[in-house]
Formats: C-alpha cells, sequence, structure tokens
C-alpha cells in the first residue's frame, strides 16, 4: 500500500499539474509490472496518469481495468468523491 499527503499540491511551481503519460501495447513483454508501479508512484506524489492502450491479450485489459478502479477507489476514500 501506498500513503497520501493531504497537503501536497499537486501543481509545480508554474501551475502545471503533474502528469505522467504512457502510450503503448498492453502486452507481457512491456513490462506491465513497471506501468502499474508507475501508476501507484505517481498517484502516491499527487500526480496524474494516463494510460492509453489496449491489449490483445484479454486477461491484460481486465487486470489494467481491476487495478485503475481499485486505486480509484483508494484515491477516493483517501481525498473524498472526485467531480469532473
Amino acid at each position: 500500500m501506498f500513503s497520501f499527503d493531504p497537503h501536497f499540491v499537486p501543481f509545480n511551481d508554474h501551475g502545471f499539474l503533474r502528469q505522467v503519460a504512457c502510450i503503448t501495447r498492453l502486452v507481457p513483454q512491456k513490462g506491465l509490472h513497471l506501468i502499474r508501479h508507475a501508476i501507484y508512484k505517481t498517484a502516491e506524489l499527487g500526480g496524474q496518469f494516463v494510460l492509453l492502450g489496449s491489449s490483445p491479450v484479454p486477461h491484460i485489459q481486465v487486470c489494467i481495468l481491476i487495478e485503475c478502479l481499485i486505486l480509484f477507489s483508494q484515491l477516493q476514500l483517501t481525498f473524498g468523491p472526485m467531480s469532473s
């Protein structure tokens, strides 16, 4: 598990939101464990992670979706409901 600092502002000194983007095919050769780690680390540091990709392997897409839903739930528990 990871911890959040509720006082952390996710913007840098210039007012830009800290973001990490990953555009890739989600296949085992890409090191999916590293993408998972990057998602959690980015959230831990208060940033926004954007993942654009699909997988020809159905169970990989399902696993990534489940991981994202779990993380989203954890963020809501920590920071309250997120609005669009």
